[in-house]
């Protein structure tokens, strides 16, 4: 099966090298497709015959988005509890309601969220649920791009790595999981955070994930009060406390980082950690709670350092529980809000850092 593009403009890399500035030209041509291979990129019409072709009417045609971090089941509990603060919005509202939820509820609102995620351009999620080969294969059927992993999480500081449930089980999840979908699902590894997890848990599981040679989800810093507690507890920012655990070694991208120091910013930069901001979902906390600022926000400098460093960043919807919108992009033509309210600033996220 082949098809040809034509009257599109095409949003194209000026430089093919992933270390150069993202830069970008906007051609007016064709893109041929055969199989899974794009074959053609022109002004002029190829001379190849394609089996359909499709006129795009002037429209862009670019690559699909990824919403790099998310809870995509979360469409089921949306707008519930979106005025409160994270740990009361967390605990008294949603883990009661998750605790009833089966594996046909997750599938369920795992497909709406693939809809809306299908239907704004995402075509490439990062997850973060229970009941992970469900949404495995929910992801595999509906022929979108998933990373999938199954959270640890563990309450008891007692308990030896080797005794807990989740790290026994995350060999078994990771081949079920690895690899659905012709390739297109792939399996991470991933720690809730810091607070939900022990320090022994901790140091076995990044060491498991580079033994499997995986990528790590992690939260990261998402809140003040979250912040603050890791270091009265260890002595440590999470993003140290994690360093010092060994998870920092494996590829790893920090879901919110909303309260980092200068010293967590370069800790990121050494171990070359992916920043995910959450820009929709800071910003409902920041309009329901704007005297917390965020409750600890950086603002556009910490984005800005990032940038002026070639730090990896990217953009996640994180859960739609907490907004109205599964839209990771719908208003991403504002930067990150939570940089500008932290402030009082709306212009401390340059134009040029903005997606559109």
């Amino acid at each position: 099966m082949s098809i040809l593009f034509k009257n599109c403009k095409l949003l194209l890399r000026r430089s093919a090298d992933p270390a150069a500035a993202p830069e970008y030209n906007v051609l007016d041509g064709y893109l041929g497709v055969s199989g899974k291979t794009i074959d053609y990129i022109g002004a002029a019409r190829p001379e190849k015959n394609y089996d359909e072709e499709k006129d795009m009417g002037g429209n862009l045609l670019m690559p699909g988005l990824a919403n790099a971090h998310g809870h995509a089941a979360m469409t089921l509990v949306r707008g519930v509890g979106s005025d409160l603060n994270l740990q009361d919005w967390l605990f008294g509202k949603i883990t009661p309601i998750e605790d009833r939820m089966t594996p046909e509820d997750v599938v369920y609102g795992t497909q709406y969220a693939i809809l809306e995620m299908l239907a704004g351009g995402t075509t490439v999620y990062a997850d973060m649920y229970s009941f992970p080969i469900e949404c495995a294969h929910a992801a595999a059927e509906a022929g979108i791009k998933a990373n999938i992993p199954r959270p640890m999480i563990c309450f008891d500081p007692e308990m030896e790595a080797e005794d807990c449930d989740r790290i026994q089980e995350t060999p078994s999840y990771f081949r079920a999981i690895d690899g659905q979908g012709e390739g297109r699902v792939l399996a991470d590894f991933c720690m809730h955070s810091e607070y939900l997890t022990t320090e022994k848990t901790v140091k076995r599981y990044a060491e498991m994930c580079q033994e499997f040679g995986a990528r790590m989800q992690v939260h990261l810093s998402e809140t003040k009060k979250e912040h603050e507690e890791c270091i009265a507890r260890h002595g440590l920012t999470p993003m140290a406390y994690f360093e010092k655990l060994g998870v920092l070694e494996n590829p790893t991208y920090a879901a919110h980082c909303v309260c980092v120091t200068e010293e967590d910013l370069d800790i990121a930069a050494k171990h070359h950690v992916t920043v995910v901001h959450n820009p929709t979902q800071v910003g409902q906390r920041l309009r329901a709670h704007p005297s917390g600022a965020g409750e600890g926000h950086p603002g556009g400098a910490g984005h800005r350092r990032l940038r002026l460093q070639q730090q990896p960043q990217h953009v996640g919807g994180d859960a739609p529980g907490g907004h109205p919108a599964q839209g990771t992009y719908r208003r991403s033509d504002r930067g990150d809000p939570g940089a500008g309210a932290g402030h009082g600033d709306a212009q401390r996220l340059p134009g040029h850092g903005k997606t559109r």
